[in-house]
């Protein structure tokens, strides 16, 4: 009967999570998430986020062996347990749980696919957020470009002579050109 209630509560943890990380717009967000999401289970943790190299933990700067460990572990496997410590690894994020409950087997196996289950999700939210800020890049990209047929556009449609052919095409191919010269 405890187990089960404590299972219910640590699955509350867990989508609280799910929910709170679908408003995180960046990685740094995400990460200090994390973190107060391991600090409920009472566990302590360093997150790394693989692209941007970033390391979070709850005693704040991340040593350089810590680093250096989760780094050659990596490519180790998914789930890694040494003693009474776990490292999940995942495409872009990896958390190494530094007091894993190794003594209470029960608490110990749900925790350790919980956890893993949490690290997916932040996996799969890192490519999510990476993706959207793709997208936004490219909108910044093209603005100029979009901007320039506005005004090409609103230069013809105020424009007291008949259409001039030449004179829009030699603007778009000066807008086609300049924005081609960005894909370089």
């Amino acid at each position: 009967m405890e187990d089960s209630l404590a299972a219910c509560t640590e699955l509350s943890v867990l989508v609280r999570f799910i929910d709170d990380s679908l408003d995180c717009d960046d990685v740094r967000t995400l990460g200090e998430r994390m973190l107060d999401t391991f600090e409920r289970f009472g566990l302590r943790v360093i997150v790394r986020m693989i692209a941007s190299g970033h390391y979070f933990s709850h005693a704040g700067e991340v040593g350089v062996l810590d680093q250096e460990m989760m780094e050659n572990m990596y490519e180790k496997g998914r789930i890694i347990d040494f003693g009474h410590r776990t490292l999940i690894n995942a495409e872009s994020v990896s958390v190494l749980i530094r007091n894993m409950p190794v003594h209470h087997s029960s608490r110990y196996q749900r925790w350790r696919e919980n956890l893993n289950l949490l690290v997916e999700v932040v996996n799969s939210r890192i490519y999510n957020v990476q993706r959207q800020n793709n997208k936004q890049k490219e909108r910044e990209r093209l603005q100029p470009l979009i901007n320039g047929i506005h005004q090409l556009i609103e230069k013809l449609q105020h424009s007291e002579n008949a259409l001039n052919k030449d004179q829009a095409t030699h603007d778009l191919n000066r807008l086609l050109m300049a924005w081609e010269s960005q894909q370089l």
